[in-house]
């Protein structure tokens, strides 16, 4: 009559216990901080980087995320595609990134005409004298720091193959011997996707990928009102005080090594790993998009960067948000991706081996075992009080699964708990976008 009673106080005690257990062990804000102050963290560069994209959409309507993705593809030296119809400021969105490195711009229209010379300089008339074949690139793509090159997709045979060259390895043929260029970034534009499957190839260069939208109805109000749309402080002489001073000048070449060195020990933990091939899953099977190996580890190592900027050493799934600007082949497919990655952002949302549904049936299956060896025992848990062995070895395997369940869960519930302290700083930043200055600069909040 006693044994019911005293299992179910023992039970009491065991899930007062486990509480407590959690809630010590409750992954906090304070955490993160921490991680931030740590020796090695990039958090510092955070301030450069906010200015970085203030003074990219400054002047412009609607166009922050437009400058939060070009400031990415800048200091992470990847190329990116901004696909819109003409007159969308993507031009301008590549000027101002040449000037917060303060280097060399190079901006080029391309039709079905363009000829070599045009980009990448004319030939040398002294070297033909020696019947050398070499060409004068100062000033041209292959010693710009920074390239806008409109209708990019117009590009044709004659050109393709060493702008290819250019954007993969940074490098250029010139009179038989390889060039290194010391091109960053080259933002591509265009108002249409290319048609040619020889095309294709050149596509697959821009790691990022952002259409750009006219101003909505709401952003025109504002527009209209701008005194000089389109124009900054700095630009148009009267600063009011603003320091007009190029954000990256002479930092830049130091944040880019330290935000790659810190991205180099950010990891992939097994459940940002399990989300990844989800995604890639789903896209292949429900997009019709195969996302190659190549592309597959770019995007991983942004989000390494987006995670290395934030002053962690972890890739947390909100991360992920970047990925929308990576896969796509189509505009349309971005809202499918972005859809996806919402309603699979935490280890609960996905049909996994460890979903909350399961772990509760596994708990149950575990609680009746376990139940039915007390009952045995007669409550007893020590060979010593008489319990037969096997029930006791029985006893500690379940303890020892108990134990692994426990240990999924706790790491649930603190990646739990650490996406919805990401989302609720998500959500004020843009409640308050003329806040954001002031919260870290995050890769991520890219939608």
């Amino acid at each position: 009559a006693q044994f019911p009673s005293a299992v179910k106080e023992s039970l009491a005690k065991l899930k007062e216990a486990a509480a407590d257990v959690v809630a010590n062990n409750l992954w906090t804000a304070e955490e993160l901080e921490k991680e931030r102050e740590e020796s090695g963290s990039c958090w510092e560069y955070h301030k450069h980087l906010d200015a970085a994209v203030a003074r990219v959409e400054e002047g412009l309507v609607e166009r922050e995320e437009d400058a939060r993705l070009v400031v990415l593809a800048l200091v992470a030296s990847e190329h990116i595609l901004l696909l819109g119809v003409p007159g969308t400021a993507k031009s301008v969105l590549g000027q101002r990134l040449a000037m917060l490195c303060d280097g060399t711009f190079f901006q080029r229209l391309l039709t079905r005409f363009t000829t070599p010379e045009e980009l990448f300089g004319p030939l040398s008339l002294k070297s033909l004298e020696q019947d050398e074949y070499r060409r004068v690139t100062a000033g041209f793509l292959p010693t710009a720091d920074i390239a806008f090159l409109d209708e990019i997709f117009k590009a044709n045979s004659a050109i393709l193959n060493t702008l290819l060259t250019i954007l993969n390895e940074r490098k250029f043929d010139n009179a038989g011997s390889r060039e290194s260029c010391n091109i960053r970034c080259v933002v591509g534009a265009s108002n249409e996707l290319p048609e040619s499957e020889e095309l294709v190839a050149l596509f697959d260069r821009f790691l990022i990928r952002k259409e750009v939208s006219p101003v909505s109805d709401e952003g025109v109000l504002k527009l209209l009102s701008m005194r000089n749309p389109g124009e900054t402080l700095c630009s148009d002489g009267d600063n009011d005080g603003v320091d007009c001073d190029l954000q990256f000048t002479g930092d830049l070449d130091g944040i880019i090594k330290s935000l790659s060195s810190a991205a180099d020990m950010v990891v992939m933990d097994e459940d940002a790993c399990e989300l990844m091939k989800d995604l890639r899953i789903f896209l292949r099977e429900k997009q019709n998009i195969d996302i190659s190996d190549r592309r597959l580890v770019k995007a991983t190592r942004l989000m390494k960067i987006s995670a290395a900027s934030d002053g962690r050493k972890k890739v947390d799934n909100i991360d992920f948000l970047i990925t929308q600007h990576c896969f796509w082949n189509e505009p349309q497919q971005q809202v499918a991706i972005r859809e996806w990655l919402w309603d699979n952002l935490t280890p609960l949302d996905r049909e996994s081996g460890n979903s909350l549904t399961q772990m509760r049936f596994l708990l149950d299956n575990l609680r009746s075992e376990i139940m039915s060896i007390l009952r045995k025992t007669n409550g007893q848990i020590d060979s010593t009080l008489g319990a037969r062995s096997e029930d006791v070895n029985a006893l500690d395997s379940l303890r020892e699964e108990a134990n692994r369940i426990v240990t999924i869960i706790q790491e649930q519930q603190n990646r739990l708990v650490c996406d919805v302290e990401y989302l609720a700083r998500f959500i004020y930043l843009h409640s308050h976008p003329c806040s954001y200055a002031t919260f870290f600069f995050d890769f991520r909040l890219v939608i």
